[in-house]
């Protein structure tokens, strides 16, 4: 489907105006010429039905308004409901790749997740309280980077920025920069929270920040530098990483997780591209770009962000959501360590959510080594109801993480060593 998948697409753009979409962005895809444009160069017509609303691009719209306004009034009939739209729901069961008994059987949820997406999301809260604490972290430097730090490599690039190994001029210390161009006003609404909440959640499990820069339509953020992610240790040793070694980065993930929820923010985008990992056995939240601030006006969430494999079910279906999120999405992060990718990782964005939504949880493999305990550690974290869902607190005191011990830190640190030493000679 072309509206969902320029959701996930960050190079989509409206095709009226040509600005960039971000994630966040609203966007319609015109019901006559078939064209995605942005809210602006966008309109909407309600209509009885499942899906209720036609949306059209500005210019469509008005050809329509005008064959409708030229045509004489029809006479009067008695007022009956309208067929159902068809080619709506028929593009949706193809773009899902399910039958129509199948359609008809989870169709409340198919609704939820189309217009979850469909409807964009809204912006973020700015309570009072909330805007004071974080207006203190955005000291902007209004100069460039390069005057301080040397570039030394590129680390890598994704939709956000380009990410570099930089070196302090001064103190010839290492960093880690995170480049980002400034699309628009709601991008840059979005990097700045970034930073607030970063500053704000300072703890021994969450990357350090130092500062920021706004130069030439660039924000620069100056970070810790880490080993590497998770992710990276996840490939090189696919299905392969022992249990204590999961266990462990559970266990320091929930404690900065704990750290966040203890002041009510949510992540929202945990996976293991977002947890980094270092030599001395120190693993760390990274990347806020979808973090939010919980206040005494908004104690819950309905705004849909994520990547699609790791997104809990009442985020996926557009449901009011908390803290809890992040509990399923750590819980996909251990299936994630156990079998070398996440659930659904194959599957389209739109058919990813839809399986999230309807299907049962993930779980890890019975009878595969794995013990009792790791099962139902990840089974409480995957459970499908928010409410029943245990918290960091609870988690943190499940036997699975309660015994982990120093010596298990060692353990990560000779296994993270000793898979950075391979890496390095097959480079070579």
């Amino acid at each position: 489907m072309d509206l969902i998948a320029s959701v996930f697409d960050s190079n989509s753009k409206c095709y009226k105006c040509k600005n960039s979409f971000s994630f966040l962005s609203k966007r319609r895809k015109c019901v006559t010429c078939g064209k995605i444009f942005c809210k602006k160069c966008s309109t909407k017509v309600s209509i009885p039905g499942i899906f209720t609303d036609k949306r059209y691009c500005k210019d469509c719209h008005i050809k329509e308004s005008t064959k409708t306004s030229s045509k004489a009034p029809p006479p009067a009939k008695p007022t009956v409901p309208p067929p159902p739209v068809s080619n709506t729901s028929e593009e949706v069961k193809a773009g899902l790749k399910i039958s129509e008994e199948e359609y008809e059987t989870n169709k409340q949820s198919i609704v939820d997740v189309v217009n979850t997406i469909n409807q964009g999301v809204k912006a973020m809260p700015r309570a009072a309280s909330f805007a004071r604490s974080g207006n203190q972290y955005l000291q902007l430097i209004p100069e460039d980077p390069l005057n301080h730090y040397e570039i030394l490599s590129k680390l890598g690039e994704g939709g956000a920025g380009s990410v570099y190994l930089c070196k302090n001029k001064t103190t010839n210390e290492n960093f880690a920069v995170k480049r980002i161009e400034i699309k628009h006003d709601q991008h840059r609404e979005l990097i700045l929270n970034e930073i607030i909440l970063t500053k704000l959640s300072a703890s021994p499990y969450i990357v350090n920040y130092y500062e920021s820069y706004d130069h030439e339509g660039y924000l620069w953020l100056i970070v810790e530098l880490m080993k590497a992610s998770l992710t990276d240790l996840i490939l090189g040793n696919a299905g392969k990483i022992p249990e204590k070694i999961i266990a462990y980065v559970m266990r320091e993930t929930l404690l900065g997780l704990k750290c966040m929820h203890d002041s009510f923010r949510i992540h929202r985008d945990i996976k293991s591209d977002n947890i980094l990992i270092s030599l001395d056995g120190a693993v760390k939240l990274a990347d806020f770009g979808y973090a939010a601030q919980l206040t005494q006006e908004q104690d819950v969430r309905h705004t849909v962000v994520g990547t699609p494999s790791w997104m809990a079910p009442e985020l996926v279906t557009g449901s009011d959501y908390g803290l809890g999120v992040d509990v399923w999405s750590l819980g996909i992060v251990a299936i994630e360590m156990v079998l070398g990718e996440p659930p659904y990782l194959e599957e389209s964005p739109m058919r990813a959510l839809y399986l999230i939504a309807t299907k049962p949880s993930p779980s890890v493999p019975r009878n595969a080594g794995w013990s009792e305990n790791m099962v139902n550690f990840v089974d409480l974290c995957l459970m499908k109801d928010p409410l029943r869902r245990p918290n960091c607190q609870l988690l943190l005191q499940h036997p699975l993480i309660a015994e982990v011990n120093q010596g298990d830190k060692q353990f990560f640190i000779d296994f993270v060593t000793s898979w950075a030493n391979k890496r390095r000679r097959k480079a070579h």
